[in-house]
Order: C-alpha cells, then structure tokens, then sequence
C-alpha cells in the first residue's frame, strides 16, 4: 500500500507501507520503507536490484517475523536497540548523510539482528514503526570488538 505524506517543505513523499493491517496496535512492530530515507543504490549498505533477491527471501521473512512480537519484546533481543549517529563508524555515518541529507536525519536510528554478524538498520519512528533504510551484513556499522579471542 502507498500512502502519500507531506513533509515539513510540503514536498509529498512516498511511504510504502509492506506490514499487513492485522497489527494495527502501535505496541505491536511494524516496519515499511520510505523511499526518501532508503539506500537503493549501494552495494554494501544498501538494496540495489542484484540484492533483491536476497531481500525477499531473507530480509522480508525476518521482518515479517518481528511483526509478530511486540516491540517491548523485540527491544528485550540481543543486539535490537537504538545507537547514537556518533557512535557509528565513519564510513556509515556518510552513507546516512548521502541518502538521507544533512536536514532530514533519522528521527531514531535502530538496528535490528538478522544473525550473529547481519544487522538491519532504520528509523524508529514517533508512528512507533521501523522504516528499513540500510543492510549491514558484516557488522560495519558499529563494529565491536570480538570477545575472547
């Protein structure tokens, strides 16, 4: 479903909606794409049509499986959180500002696990839904350190 929105420059943007209307209660997770706050070009960070397949086969799936948790409980997961922009690598914090813009950071930046090294990256909405903008497989958007070795 696509719903039209005017931002703050009354400019309309397009928010594409994939969470089905089942769930409409806001402690439930949601998430969507906004087209205006979405890599669809890079081949790292981003979802460019060679990993589209990837995209509906994984990412989708995983997604579609949080929708069924409540957010309380999604929080509660290792590795779901939301991270602060300064506390990123640098190379991510310009992916950020290239797709985003300087002026329309992110309200809440989170990160979702998909495994042990696979994180998803989005916004966290005020509608309390997780707007899916950016695939970090190997960890680079905040890299730790590993334990033990």
């Amino acid at each position: 479903m696509i719903k039209k929105v005017i931002n703050k420059n009354h400019k309309i943007t397009k928010t594409v909606d994939i969470q089905t209307e089942r769930l409409d209660n806001a402690e439930y997770f949601k998430w969507g794409i906004r087209s205006d706050k979405f890599d669809w070009i890079d081949t790292y960070w981003g979802f460019p049509p060679q990993k589209y397949k990837k995209f509906f086969k994984e990412i989708k799936k995983r997604l579609d499986d949080y929708a069924s948790m409540r957010w309380s409980a999604v929080e509660q997961m290792k590795s779901c959180h939301s991270m602060d922009f300064q506390n990123l690598s640098t190379d991510f914090q310009k992916r950020i500002i290239t797709v985003c813009g300087k002026n329309n950071p992110p309200e809440t930046l989170y990160q979702i696990t998909m495994n042990a090294k696979h994180r998803l990256w989005g916004e966290r909405a005020s509608d309390n839904r997780f707007y899916l903008m950016f695939d970090d497989s190997e960890h680079q958007g905040y890299p730790v350190s590993k334990k033990h070795t």
